[in-house]
């Protein structure tokens, strides 16, 4: 099995706010492929809510270390906002 891991930079505020359009080619590209994606503690969650529906389209199966260190308590309820799960 092939796995995929990519960085998040502009889906965070960083980079060049192309990682949405790479994340949906890949899928694309590579339809069967385990997808995962590294946040390196990059959102809020407030700014974690407007990428779910690409991570959502695009199967990614992981997003590694979404929040800073000690701010996981703002993932509580985060899988009621993912609708389809």
């Amino acid at each position: 099995m092939v796995h995929v891991r990519v960085s998040a930079g502009a889906m965070t505020g960083h980079g060049d706010g192309q990682d949405e359009q790479r994340l949906r080619a890949l899928r694309e590209a590579l339809p069967e492929v385990w997808l995962g994606v590294d946040a390196s503690q990059g959102f809020t969650q407030t700014s974690l809510d407007a990428p779910l529906p690409t991570l959502m389209a695009a199967k990614v199966q992981l997003v590694e270390q979404p929040l800073p260190v000690g701010h996981e308590a703002a993932l509580d309820g985060l899988r009621y906002r993912c609708v389809g799960f």
